[in-house]
């Protein structure tokens, strides 16, 4: 059980799981602050490492990507089934 602690939690030293990053960003990433940062307009009310902010910045959705709209993330049953006909299971 303790192994198991330990590895959960691995990262609570890091600056995103301690505030101001904590707060905005959650345990998910699934907040508007994390879409924020794809979209290159996020801004924190404190002051952050400048390696945070450099990592921010390195996450801005790259306007090619962003020009391709929404993508479907839906996959066919022939689809399914034809990757599977083809993947490689030992890798």
């Amino acid at each position: 059980m303790e192994n198991n602690a330990a590895k959960f939690r691995q990262s609570f030293h890091t600056p995103f799981f301690q505030e101001p990053l904590i707060k905005d960003f959650g345990f998910n990433g699934t907040t508007q602050a994390a879409t924020a940062v794809l979209a290159g307009a996020y801004e924190s009310n404190s002051i952050l490492p400048e390696a945070v902010v450099d990592v921010l910045n390195e996450l801005k959705m790259p306007n090619k990507v962003r020009d391709l709209g929404p993508l479907s993330m839906l996959l066919s049953i022939e689809g399914y089934r034809a990757y599977w006909k083809k993947a490689k299971e030992n890798i």
